[in-house]
């Protein structure tokens, strides 16, 4: 098909899908890419940012950057008018392939009529690196773009056993390279590098990238600050909500990541053989991340989607990392952030329940006592954990009981705030002197601040806001505006607002937003729990609880996919169709993180 053919066909797709949004056409160093504009800037979905689709024999190898011509010898332009698709995942939100990996660029340059040289700001998505895409209309870069001239991009990269399993069969396949244990992390490196080499056709800056991310998205940068092959990539980062210096919700070692494997495999009677494991339907390796394996009788705590040591992205644990003296952090300012009520997806909090309609928050002192004796060995332990905690200090609200809210607070410290607080301390302390590190905490203006909140303000975005509170957290446009800012601001001039303080040591500056009027700095963060949350007992203690973290599961009546699933969750044409209220936001978080 010629170009002017391809053009028309384009132009008719506009016209008759009832779109107002104009096709553009721009050159890059790849060939002609046809985009469309929105409201003035420019917009380029579904990129192609690797050399090879992920599929087939290319499946669990690991991805490298895209250099080949988008027109692949025929001459005609790259259609980004539309997103890519999703990797592949359960629930399905959208259509989905293994052949994922794609970006999507917002410009403000059209035809060349705007300046180059513009700061790039590059979004990875959280959703346990299990759900998610850079496709949400709730992420894309509308609301940055509106306010200042940067270029803005998202990322999908593979998830759970399709991104994250260790296997010893690929470490010899790649002559000792990589397990594939963080190929998904790998993938967000490859892009960033793509936006590297390949940003200044659409009129970014490649010396001043900032990347940013939220819970598993949030640890994905962590490893991206970490990993020798991001070295020279960025400038700023953004962690929010997720931090590896912690053992549960950290990374796990190459050993113990290949061992898991092992067991998930035996548990299914499936053998520990890469071209077997490469011949399965993919929705059936990418169920593997869902299984709890039994060794010796006993339950496997951990899971595939946890991040490991691969041997290529990271050599050990992102927590042994950190512990290494004069470690190489790949970025001069860093914003690390932690919400009051991390634990938690939203309100209201007394419909979360599990699929066994067991109420996922404790509402009473008997109840409380049942859920920590889940988790901790003996009450020694236990005791040891009480002695930091009153619960006189933790009131009712919105029908949360005194123990409901005592033991989310509990568990977001323990796997969210202590463990932001550490990644910062480590930082400092064993990081090569270069760094600048800013700390965050969203209290919120009405109600504790939940999981993944920060993002309606980071946006300045309220519809996010009443995604988590449905209406009953009162919008703050005012906390917006801040919050928003200083992203941008780190985005465009490598700094905060001027009463944000540096972290230190000593002074342990934090960042308290509360609303528009009374954010203000303070120093420190309950010192005397997060230093025992971060002593080896409590990090002990901690793995369990954050791996086995029940407050943190969305509410649906969704179960757990099977690995031997009746119906491919793989489509190409249609998506599912939501039959309740709850199933439709489970399926709407899925794609926003």
């Amino acid at each position: 098909m010629n170009v002017f053919a391809t053009w028309l066909l384009l132009l008719c797709q506009f016209i008759f899908s009832g779109t107002n949004a104009n096709p553009i056409q721009i050159s890059t160093t790849l060939g002609d890419i046809v985009g469309i504009e929105e409201s003035g800037y420019g917009v380029f979905k579904g990129i192609p940012y690797t050399e090879e689709t992920m599929d087939g024999n290319n499946r669990f190898k690991p991805s490298t950057v895209r250099t080949s011509s988008f027109a692949n010898g025929n001459g005609t332009p790259l259609n980004a008018t539309d997103y890519g698709f999703n990797c592949v995942q359960i629930p399905e939100a959208a259509p989905q392939s293994e052949d994922c990996l794609f970006l999507n660029i917002w410009t403000p340059k059209l035809n060349n009529s705007y300046p180059h040289s513009l700061p790039v700001l590059l979004f990875i998505h959280g959703g346990s690196f299990k759900t998610g895409s850079g496709s949400s209309s709730l992420i894309t870069g509308s609301t940055f773009l509106r306010n200042k001239n940067i270029v803005y991009v998202t990322i999908n990269y593979r998830l759970a056993g399709l991104g994250f399993l260790a296997l010893s069969d690929l470490w010899i396949e790649t002559n000792m390279t990589t397990t594939g244990g963080s190929n998904g992390i790998l993938d967000a490196i490859i892009a960033i590098k793509f936006v590297k080499q390949y940003i200044s056709d659409f009129g970014g800056n490649p010396s001043q990238i900032t990347i940013f991310g939220v819970s598993a998205g949030a640890r994905s940068v962590n490893m991206i600050l970490l990993s020798p092959l991001a070295k020279d990539l960025i400038n700023n980062a953004m962690i929010e909500s997720g931090s590896l210096a912690q053992i549960g919700l950290g990374s796990k070692s190459m050993n113990d990541a290949l061992k898991f494997t092992e067991n998930v495999l035996n548990s299914e009677n499936i053998e520990n053989n890469i071209t077997l494991l490469r011949s399965l339907d993919a929705d059936i390796v990418y169920a593997l991340s869902w299984h709890t394996p039994l060794e010796n009788g006993l339950i496997v705590k951990g899971e595939i989607g946890i991040p490991s040591a691969d041997g290529y992205v990271l050599n050990d644990t992102g927590l042994n990392v950190l512990n290494t003296p004069n470690i190489s952090i790949n970025a001069n300012n860093i914003i690390i952030g932690f919400n009051d009520m991390d634990s938690l997806m939203g309100l209201p909090y007394y419909y979360w329940r599990d699929s066994d309609n067991i109420p996922l928050v404790p509402s009473t002192e008997n109840e409380f006592n049942i859920y920590m004796n889940e988790y901790i060995e003996n009450q020694t332990l236990l005791n040891n954990i009480l002695q930091y905690y009153d619960i006189n200090d933790y009131p009712s609200f919105d029908k949360l009981t005194n123990y409901g809210y005592f033991y989310t607070k509990m568990n977001a410290e323990s796997c969210y705030i202590c463990t932001s607080i550490n990644l910062a301390k480590k930082i400092i302390e064993n990081g090569n002197g270069d760094t600048n590190v800013y700390v965050y905490h969203l209290i919120g203006p009405q109600y504790p601040s939940v999981h993944i909140n920060e993002l309606s303000y980071v946006y300045n975005n309220s519809a996010i806001n009443t995604i988590f509170y449905g209406g009953k957290m009162s919008w703050d446009q005012g906390l917006a505006n801040l919050m928003h800012n200083d992203w941008l601001d780190m985005t465009i001039n490598n700094k905060v607002h001027s009463d944000w303080l540096p972290f230190d040591l000593t002074n342990e500056y934090i960042m308290d937003f509360i609303d528009g009027e009374t954010s203000s700095i303070s120093k420190g963060y309950g010192n005397h729990r997060c230093d025992y949350w971060i002593n080896n007992i409590g990090l002990n203690i901690m793995g369990s609880i954050c791996v086995q973290d029940k407050t943190v599961i969305i509410p649906t009546p969704t179960q757990q996919p099977t690995l031997s699933p009746t119906t491919s969750p793989i489509q190409t044409g249609s998506t599912n169709t939501a039959k309740t209220f709850i199933s439709i936001l489970f399926i709407f978080l899925s794609v926003i993180f």
